[in-house]
């Protein structure tokens, strides 16, 4: 427990803070979330996570049918997983399930699309 020499200048410290306008380029809080929801940037930041969650689960899910002998999930719908924005959990899935991360086409491809995004996304919000 940390303990504060004067309880009531913590108080005052907290309440200043937290009713203070944020700036961020010359934007108040408000405005910011506007922005935000002017943008449709939660409907793309919930596209992604949606995205990313699916190719995860596509990694675990052929990585079990690989243990089963069971058809497996085409080489070219992971990849088109992480094309369409679900990169980053195409690899945390790779990594977490331990696999494909021998074959060199998604060992290099899965990092190389995500790099292409990033750019792309930096580009464009730029």
């Amino acid at each position: 427990m940390i303990v504060y020499p004067n309880p009531s200048r913590r108080v005052t410290m907290v309440e200043k803070l937290s009713t203070a306008p944020r700036l961020s380029a010359g934007r108040t809080d408000r405005q910011e979330e506007s922005a935000w929801e002017d943008s449709g940037m939660y409907a793309v930041v919930g596209y992604l996570i949606v995205v990313n969650l699916i190719a995860f689960y596509l990694m675990g899910s052929d990585k079990q049918k690989a243990r089963r002998r069971e058809r497996r999930i085409p080489e070219r719908t992971l990849f088109l997983s992480a094309v369409i924005g679900g990169s980053a959990g195409a690899i945390v899935g790779m990594s977490f399930w331990r696999h494909k991360t021998k074959h060199a086409s998604f060992r290099f491809g899965m990092p190389a699309i995500l790099i292409v995004q990033l750019a792309l996304a930096y580009w464009y919000w730029k």
